[in-house]
């Protein structure tokens, strides 16, 4: 009995510590915007917003980290109703007021997208915060990545056209198993469509290698024989049917004639019994 009371006295006095060991998040992220939505081009001008709210308790003390991905960038930075700008710089790190805080505004408020090969994440705001408690170790707190993707017209016209053919394939692929299914002999298409996902393959290397042209013309090539490939599932799907109502139509023509050799011979019957 004494012995279960250590030990739930220990657990008790561990767990006591550990939550003390527990650094509390000091700033809350209330609201972000990036702009433009969605995808944007090489060299375009874009910005966003983040808004931080203290909490507490106060650390001893604390320092607000702010890196960004895009090319000569403004941020400005409103600690307090106190603005400070920061022109040209892609990371620095700006000391937190000892009293406390009570909103702090960060605006990427210019800013453009570097080059890249290809469609690629671009970080617009980057924000930590270092804080130390009192008879803590130091800490930085991660508050939010603002990110937008960046691309061009070549870029993104890779990347449809192998979206493209990813989707045609799908489709091509369900045709061809409906008519092997039915026991139509589909080994040709079958060949065929290895043969697109062998060249699907290739054009997705020679995206993620950077070769986008290339990237591009290759997958354009898988969905030309993509449509070869769905135009002849459609066909022979349209001469199974064929089949099917000749068969089908047959078998009535079939029963039509027994129907009317007996309704014939019934009456030549009748004729011939007065």
């Amino acid at each position: 009995m004494k012995v279960a009371i250590y030990v739930t006295l220990v657990v008790l006095i561990l767990g006591a510590g550990t939550g003390y060991a527990i650094v509390p998040n000091y700033l809350k992220v209330t609201y972000e915007e990036v702009n433009p939505l969605g995808t944007a081009k090489i060299g375009q001008l874009v910005n966003a917003r983040l808004i931080l709210n203290g909490t507490t308790p106060l650390p001893e003390e604390a320092r607000l980290n702010i890196s960004t991905s895009v090319v000569s960038p403004r941020v400005e930075i409103i600690i307090n109703g106190q603005m400070v700008d920061r022109l040209g710089e892609s990371e620095f790190e700006i000391t937190l007021p000892s009293e406390g805080v009570e909103e702090v505004e960060i605006i990427l408020s210019k800013g453009f997208t570097p080059e890249v090969a290809k469609k690629t994440t671009v970080v617009l705001l980057d924000v930590k915060t270092y804080v130390k408690y009192k008879g803590e170790k130091g800490v930085y707190q991660e508050e939010a990545k603002l990110i937008i993707p960046v691309s061009n017209i070549v870029i993104s016209g890779a990347v449809e056209s192998i979206d493209s053919a990813n989707r045609k394939l799908e489709t091509a692929e369900k045709s061809v198993g409906d008519l092997k299914a039915s026991g139509i002999n589909t080994a040709s298409l079958e060949a065929k469509l290895k043969n697109i996902e062998d060249i699907l393959s290739t054009a997705e290397a020679l995206y993620e290698k950077e070769d986008i042209e290339l990237a591009k013309s290759t997958a354009e090539s898988a969905i030309k024989i993509l449509d070869e490939v769905i135009f002849e599932a459609g066909t022979l799907e349209v001469t199974k049917d064929t089949k099917s109502s000749l068969v089908k139509y047959g078998l009535i023509g079939i029963v039509v004639i027994v129907i009317a050799g007996l309704l014939l011979l019934f009456m030549r019957r009748r004729e011939e019994l007065g």
